[in-house]
């Protein structure tokens, strides 16, 4: 293993400047994009193996052949549905503060937690539609 250097983003949060904050959210967006451009057919973890169904849900499931059918098993306990039109991406599956490492002047210097990385629908990465930020400070992030 590999040591990578930089605190994690939810610890250097508070020690930011705005400006920092700000280029710190703007170099995640890009990170995103950049990650997205990868493409997928299905949803299922890089090897073709389920993916992890939510922060909260300790389940896995599929692969799964379309957006459809993944919506089925997540919508089972949620009254909420999310659309079934995405397009199926790259994801990392768990980027959070917490998997994102900053130097002091909140430069990204490593993304952590690829465990659960896989093709999902577009919004996987940016949202996790079932539920808040794992952490009160967190919501305050991006």
């Amino acid at each position: 293993m590999v040591y990578m250097p930089g605190e994690t983003l939810d610890k250097a949060w508070t020690g930011l400047t705005s400006d920092q904050k700000a280029s710190t959210c703007r170099q995640i967006a890009e990170y995103l994009a950049q990650v997205r451009q990868l493409k997928g057919k299905g949803i299922e973890a890089v090897d073709g193996a389920p993916v992890r169904l939510g922060y909260y849900q300790s389940r896995c499931g599929g692969p799964f052949t379309s957006e459809k059918k993944f919506n089925d098993i997540l919508a089972r306990d949620s009254h909420q549905r999310p659309a079934e039109n995405h397009a199926i991406h790259f994801a990392h599956g768990d980027l959070s503060p917490r998997n994102i490492l900053v130097n002091k002047e909140g430069r990204i210097t490593a993304v952590l937690g690829w465990e659960w990385a896989g093709w999902f629908p577009e919004y996987w990465d940016i949202t996790d539609v079932f539920g808040p930020p794992r952490k009160a400070e967190d919501a305050e992030l991006c």
